[in-house]
């Protein structure tokens, strides 16, 4: 070796010594998933997915009145309607249907390739795309187990 002591040969040697200590894909996944799993937006997504399913606040409340020693107390003998109205459900059906509810069509001079966009974009790629609106527009990772949910992670 000649030049084995120039500028790129060391650069190239600093490269290959610290992959060989850095983390591996499926490492650098896990450690994203982990951090992702205890994050504020994964919290807001579970909240969200939640209100999506019907699960509100509301059906925690207890009625209470104030008591003698003038602090809050539960009542039991009185009502305690909890009406649910999902109005959050019913926007992202009706977003998703907007958008993705009619068939796609094609209107090309080019009737071969007219017919051939027709055989792609099926009624099955339809479907799908149908589903990966009404996924896409429920808190990511509605669709999932809060505990082993792992989609819905972006990494760049």
């Amino acid at each position: 070796m000649l030049f084995s002591n120039t500028e790129t040969d060391k650069i190239n040697r600093i490269i290959a010594e610290g992959a060989k200590q850095g983390l591996t894909d499926t490492a650098f996944f896990a450690k994203e998933i982990a951090q992702w799993k205890k994050s504020q937006q994964r919290m807001e997504q579970i909240i969200g997915d939640a209100y999506y399913l019907g699960k509100h606040d509301i059906l925690q409340r207890k009625r209470t009145v104030i008591g003698a020693d003038g602090k809050l107390q539960a009542v039991e003998n009185l009502t305690n309607n909890k009406v649910i109205d999902n109005q959050y459900a019913k926007m992202v059906d009706q977003k998703t249907n907007y958008l993705l509810g009619k068939p796609i069509t094609f209107d090309c001079a080019n009737k071969t390739y007219s017919a051939l966009l027709k055989k792609r974009f099926d009624a099955s790629f339809q479907r799908t795309m149908k589903y990966i609106g009404e996924v896409s527009y429920q808190p990511i990772g509605s669709h999932t187990n809060a505990d082993t949910a792992t989609d819905g992670i972006a990494v760049w």
